[in-house]
């Protein structure tokens, strides 16, 4: 909800300085001529101009909808106002007498007249090529395919985009942006409801029946509604399962369009609604949510275990996804999550939590219970990212912030520390993951600010390293896999919606990605377990599952 006081919410940067300098920009030489008027106005009139005056400080300090446009509407009545006390200076200059004649007060007039008309000149020109939104409606695919396939009576449920290019296309769509139902009249929050039972249901019965009684045709799923902060938990796999594609216009924006049938589509049944599980997740603070996740494992039982950063909470799940519960509370100092990263899991249950908020390393029990807190060596972690353990149990550190490798053995004990910043052999610069080959006892590092992963032995000391032209784009959140059985090493980046496959040589073999409807949205950690990659979405807020 917007919040009622907001200064300067009309302007980007709302300086005072920027307040008057819009106002001047806005009404130029007028702000003379209500000068002159006020100076000729009677006592009632002054009152009445600095009651209608108090409409801009309602616009400048005030928010009441999410769209700030809405706020013009209270300097637009003042403009009306302010306009006739202009007309008014104006006709007291134009009869203003100086040494019994007024030919003085109909020059300046006259000139003050002309020096206020440009400012509206411009109203009588329309703006072209302003860039801000375009659409093809020549040779574009979608557009021929809309033209082709449907009406404009036709209604989509689309993302609340202001120009989508279905809209723009000549078709309507149920929900445009909210601020112009709002303007109209309408009852935007109950437009809302809808639309966000429509975007979050899991109930295929449910979701049919609101599309039909809301006259819907098409449902147009993109990029902007699966990572949208007011949908929480999308559900695309229903329309995918349900509902028949009938276009594929990843061009824009990812989006994928279902038809809505005419009648209801087979083995359609009324499902409840229940606690989210790690596939659907959804953004949120909800069970089975998530906010920005950063880290994933797997333990001994195939239970999967989710950092659920921005909450600072560690997720369980089953090895089907299903929610089981919730460790750790958000804070600062022992004990308390402030933004879980990395995770991993020994061969005892223990879990280790790399927190980049408390600066730390933490040992829980499987539990959740406190055990230890490593703090790091000489000057201390800082911005630990990702944890790996060895096959001799030993736990292997990224210390991003300091740019090294440390390595610890179960009870806390610095075992060996590597890693400077820079660009040489052995160097790092931003090392975002760790990884141990549990056959080789071999050390792979995630350098994604170099483009490359690096190999050590188990004791830090350098072995080779191969390129990821693909990498080196700041919050890329790099981590990698390892698959010893199958000679495989998996490598991911929040920058690139697919997982990159190598053999441990460091040849590149190819990419993986889930199958549709589910897609990669910003993929931040990796877990292996049974033939399957776990892929955490730190955009999308869920887990994907991909058979290897």
């Amino acid at each position: 909800m917007p919040r009622l006081f907001h200064w300067g919410y009309t302007l980007d940067q709302p300086t005072a300085a920027n307040v008057a300098k819009y106002l001047g920009f806005t009404f130029g030489f007028k702000w003379l001529l209500i000068a002159l008027a006020l100076i000729f106005a009677n006592s009632l009139q002054r009152r009445l101009f600095l009651a209608i005056s108090s409409l801009v400080a309602v616009a400048f300090c005030c928010q009441f909808t999410i769209e700030a446009l809405a706020n013009q509407k209270f300097l637009h009545t003042w403009v009306v106002v302010a306009n006739l006390f202009v007309a008014f200076g104006l006709w007291r200059v134009w009869r203003f007498s100086l040494a019994g004649t007024t030919v003085p007060g109909k020059f300046v007039a006259a000139v003050l007249f002309l020096l206020v008309i440009p400012g509206g000149v411009i109203d009588f020109f329309p703006i072209h090529n302003t860039g801000w939104s375009e659409v093809t409606y020549r040779n574009d695919a979608l557009i021929d395919w809309l033209k082709k396939n449907t009406t404009p009576r036709d209604i989509f449920l689309t993302d609340r985009f202001v120009n989508h290019p279905i809209l723009m296309a000549g078709r309507r769509v149920f929900y445009g942006w909210p601020y112009y139902s709002w303007g109209a009249g309408y009852d935007a929050a109950k437009r809302d409801k809808v639309y966000t039972e429509l975007f979050e249901s899991k109930d295929p019965w449910k979701v049919y029946h609101l599309l039909k009684a809301n006259g819907i045709s098409y449902v147009g799923y993109d990029n902007a509604v699966r990572q949208a902060q007011f949908i929480r938990r999308p559900n695309q796999e229903l329309y995918a399962t349900y509902f028949p594609k009938v276009f594929d216009a990843s061009n824009y924006n990812g989006m994928i369009i279902y038809k809505v049938p005419d009648t209801a589509p087979p083995k359609l049944s009324s499902l409840p609604e229940s606690v989210s599980n790690m596939l659907e997740g959804g953004k949120g603070t909800g069970k089975g949510e998530f906010d920005m996740p950063m880290g994933i494992t797997v333990d001994a039982k195939g239970n999967v275990l989710v950092a659920d950063t921005n909450n600072g909470r560690i997720e369980k799940f089953s090895p089907t996804g299903a929610f089981l519960s919730i460790m750790g509370n958000k804070g600062f100092g022992q004990g308390l999550l402030a933004a879980p990263n990395g995770i991993a899991v020994d061969r005892n249950g223990n879990l280790y939590v790399a927190d980049g908020g408390n600066h730390h390393v933490q040992k829980l029990a499987a539990d959740g219970t406190f055990i230890a807190e490593w703090k790091g060596p000489d000057a201390g972690f800082y911005g630990p990212r990702r944890i790996a353990i060895g096959p001799d149990d030993s736990i292997y550190i990224v210390d991003q912030g300091r740019t090294r490798i440390v390595k610890f053995n179960p009870d806390g004990r610095v075992l060996a520390i590597w890693g400077t910043k820079g660009n040489g052999n052995g160097q790092f610069d931003d090392p975002t993951s760790v990884a141990v080959d549990p056959t080789t006892d071999k050390v792979y590092v995630a350098d994604p600010r170099n483009k490359r992963v690096q190999v050590f032995d188990a004791n830090g000391k350098f072995l080779t390293k191969w390129e990821v032209p693909e990498w080196g784009r700041p919050a890329g959140f790099e981590d990698l896999a390892i698959d010893s059985k199958a000679g495989r090493l998996y490598a991911s980046s929040a920058n690139i919606n697919a997982v990159f496959t190598f053999d441990l040589n460091g040849n590149r073999i190819g990419s993986v990605t889930p199958k549709a409807p589910d897609q990669l949205e910003g993929p931040s950690a990796l877990a292996l377990a049974d033939r399957k990659l776990y892929v955490l979405n730190m955009f999308g807020n869920h887990v994907s599952v991909i058979d290897l």
